[in-house]
């Protein structure tokens, strides 16, 4: 009888092996010396003590609560944070992927660092994720190249990534403290990656790898996502219009391809997506960043003019013969037009003409830089490869161009490069220790007999080591790490209802104004303190319970205001921070809730539920919790629920049921998008694994029975 059929034996691991070293043994090499480049670049960031410049200590508390208390006890990320403005899911309405992040680098390394060395290693690893993965995008885009031109095509645009200073995206982002933005720039590359393999030849586990890499880059900061979704799209384009591709996917097959890809993204990522769409409205608002005309000056700011000028020979590519090459070139080079075109029409019709601000236009603008960068890469690989070597003219003018533009800007570069990767021990929390400026300061806030909330008048300390050098820093941000408290203001602009409501007078507002730290001490409450009234301040200051102000080196305008008050009282000062009580004057504080019509008092209080003894009520009567309203928050008294109600100040109050005595509980639970996104999630997880899972071993027919 004839043999039936077989399966093929399995290579043997040495072999595998060799095989592997022959044609990546070079790239692994490259990748080892990448990552010592990393180790001296990012070295000086993975130290103990916080990093306390710009907004780091922001964000520092956004991963700090989740690991501490939201996820070890609800198992929770979009949790209900107390700490802040009267309490808020913080990152339900902000991208949770940095705080994702601290999760997993908690997990490898066994929870064995203390939590600011575990938030020093976000900057270390955004600072350099884009040097491997601008490498690995070119390094694989461009392989028809031939290995040394990709390979130094990818090196080329990784350097520029580490050197490339403006906040959107560039190193500047890591010195501020905008993660989110940082590690999504560093993570884009791969997903557009990943959107170049679907495009070419789609299959299942090529659909999951992209689509875990593009909800990475959705949960690290969602502006991301259409410019690289936008650039698949070009590349799948491009690539459908060149007749001499073979194995060209048809347009019908290849849209359920890359919808299937963007559909599991969604479903990977709807646990946070689902109820950010639907509850954005009211509780959060759109905080525009840059004004119109400094929107437009982020278009050439220092160094892009010169990477416009060393991108150009990269168009060479464009006559290549191979379709990866000219899709590539192709895709990046439209994407650069049409996301400025986009963020003008956005910041002109959407922004400007029908005041929608859920988009804000500079945050599109990181794409672009990414997109020159890589451009610049490609040039560089055009410039050392032999299918431009086989024109002299054309090698030439690529060469003269790249070193016209690129010669000035290297010292710079160099010297940018060097100075983000230096970090003084001032920028660090253990530099602040000795510091005048904050002597006694923690230990005043903690020993306030009122336990109330703190209000901060600023939003950013600015210290001043020298004449030259002033370090601003969202340090008032730590109070709650630090001392227990919870605060309002003080940190960076901020969206809540309370804040809005701090910022300008109205929490339900639709807009934020670009850079509102810029009210501080011009206003409070959206008055100006040239006109505030300390008997309608103090009034403000008890609906929110806040029984200690802290006004600082820049708050003369407010100093002037609570000296002369009998409603306020100075209780400390160093000479830099002064702290106010309110007096008896103030009227009598009702603490954490006020009751109209009622006798109540608190039993409880925690993050998540609490319990009031209501003892007496009349008809009519209303609860106030001075806690910010959101819908997940359910009231029920005798087994029966109770509505809630936001208040003008945001705030929750509730219709006091007739029967007192009797117990209120108000409990924080997840609603149905929260259950359905999770579900969502969940099952697209599984799906996800199932796709990814090998079918048995590969075979194939060796021969087949032609008779019995």
């Amino acid at each position: 009888m004839a043999k039936a059929i077989q399966r093929l034996p399995r290579p043997r691991l040495g072999r595998t092996l060799r095989i592997f070293g022959r044609a990546r043994g070079v790239d692994l090499l490259i990748g080892v010396g990448i990552a010592g480049a990393a180790w001296g670049i990012a070295r000086a960031y993975l130290h103990p003590s916080l990093l306390i410049w710009g907004d780091h200590p922001g964000q520092f508390m956004r991963m700090w609560y989740p690991l501490a208390q939201s996820l070890p006890h609800h198992v929770w990320m979009a949790d209900w944070n107390p700490t802040w403005y009267a309490g808020y899911p913080e990152l339900q309405f902000y991208p949770p992927g940095a705080a994702l992040l601290g999760l997993l680098l908690h997990l490898l390394m066994l929870g064995l660092l203390p939590p600011e060395q575990l938030y020093n290693l976000i900057p270390a690893l955004a600072f350099v994720l884009p040097l491997f993965t601008c490498f690995a995008f070119l390094r694989a885009a461009l392989a028809p190249l031939g290995r040394w031109p990709s390979r130094l095509a990818g090196l080329s645009a990784g350097l520029l990534a580490v050197s490339f200073t403006p906040m959107w995206g560039g190193i500047d982002a890591v010195v501020i403290g905008l993660m989110g933005e940082r590690l999504a720039f560093g993570m884009a590359p791969l997903a557009l990656l990943a959107g170049w393999k679907i495009v070419e030849r789609p299959s299942r586990r090529r659909l999951t790898w992209a689509a875990l890499a593009l909800a990475a880059l959705l949960l690290l900061h969602p502006f991301h996502v259409p410019a690289v979704a936008l650039a698949a799209g070009l590349y799948a384009g491009i690539r459908s219009r060149m007749r001499a591709v073979q194995r060209v996917v048809p347009p019908a097959a290849l849209g359920r391809w890359v919808g299937g890809w963007l559909l599991l993204t969604a479903g990977l990522t709807a646990w946070w997506l689902l109820p950010l769409l639907l509850r954005y409205t009211p509780y959060a608002a759109g905080l525009v960043r840059a004004r119109p005309d400094q929107v437009v000056s982020w278009f050439d700011a220092a160094p892009v003019p010169h990477l416009w000028l060393a991108a150009l020979p990269a168009l060479l590519l464009l006559y290549h013969p191979r379709a990866r090459v000219r899709g590539t070139v192709g895709a990046l080079a439209l994407l650069i037009p049409l996301i400025l075109g986009g963020i003008l029409v956005n910041d002109w019709l959407l922004l400007g003409r029908l005041g929608w601000s859920l988009f804000d236009p500079i945050r599109f603008i990181a794409e672009y830089y990414l997109a020159l960068i890589l451009l610049v890469g490609c040039a560089v690989g055009a410039a050392a490869s032999f299918f431009l070597w086989r024109i002299p003219p054309a090698t030439l003018a690529a060469l003269s161009l790249l070193a016209m533009a690129l010669l000035p800007i290297g010292p710079r570069l160099w010297h940018d490069l060097q100075g983000h990767s230096a970090v003084p021990d001032h920028f660090r929390a253990a530099g602040l220790a000795d510091t005048p400026i904050l002597a006694g300061f923690w230990q005043a806030l903690a020993d306030d007999p009122g336990g109330g909330r703190v209000l901060f008048l600023t939003s950013y300390l600015k210290i001043a080591w020298s004449e030259a050098e002033i370090l601003p820093t969202t340090l008032y941000s730590l109070t709650p790490y630090l001392t227990g408290r919870e605060i309002v203001g003080g940190t960076f602009s901020h969206w809540s209802p309370v804040a809005r409501l701090l910022w300008t007078g109205d929490a339900w507002a639709r807009r934020l104004p670009a850079q509102m730290e810029a009210e501080d001490d011009r206003s409070l409450f959206g008055i100006p303190w040239e006109a505030m009234d300390d008997a309608d301040l103090a009034a403000r200051l008890r609906a929110l319970h806040v029984t200690t102000l802290v006004a600082g080196p820049a708050n003369p305008r407010a100093q002037a205001v609570l000296d002369r008050s009998p409603r306020f009282r100075r209780v400390w000062s160093n000479g830099s921070f002064t702290l106010y009580h309110l007096t008896a004057a103030a009227g009598v504080s009702g603490g954490w809730i006020d009751a109209a019509g009622a006798t109540a008092r608190l039993v409880e209080r925690s993050p998540r539920r609490w319990v009031i003894a209501v003892d007496e009520q009349t008809p009519g009567a209303t609860l106030t919790l001075k806690m910010a309203h959101y819908p997940l928050w359910r009231a029920q008294a005798a087994g029966r629920a109770l509505p809630i109600h936001p208040t003008p100040d945001g705030l929750q109050q509730i219709a006091l049921p007739s029967g007192a005595p009797y117990t209120l509980e108000v409990v924080y639970r997840a609603g149905w998008a929260e259950r359905l996104g999770a579900a969502i999630s969940l099952t697209s997880l599984l799906l996800a694994g199932a796709l990814l899972w090998p079918r048995g071993p590969a075979w194939r027919p060796r021969s087949f029975p032609l008779s019995a």
